[in-house]
């Protein structure tokens, strides 16, 4: 189903795609988000994601509008999930396409 809200400024999908690139199969959704909205989180902390070079790059942007924006991304087939394990349970991580 195709996305109704507003297309992704060229620039913030930028901002995403790099961020997914330096990070592979390192964030899901919710943690690129933080990372991008620059949280306080003790997830990003406790794994030193606030020395990301994109941390905090949309500060201006509510959560949920990041992650929106995120999904617009995984509808245009430009990032994807994968289900990646070695952990406890199989973690939902983003990679490019």
């Amino acid at each position: 189903m195709p996305s109704r809200l507003a297309p992704i400024p060229e620039h913030i999908s930028t901002i995403i795609l790099n961020t997914v690139k330096e990070h592979h199969r390192q964030l899901g959704i919710g943690s690129l988000a933080l990372v991008l909205k620059g949280s306080k989180s003790k997830l990003l902390s406790n794994r030193k994601l606030y020395e990301s070079r994109f941390f905090g790059a949309l500060f201006y942007y509510p959560i949920n509008v990041i992650e929106n924006f995120v999904k617009q991304l995984l509808e245009k087939a430009m990032i994807q999930i994968v289900m990646v394990t070695g952990h406890p349970f199989p973690m939902p991580l983003l990679e490019l396409t």
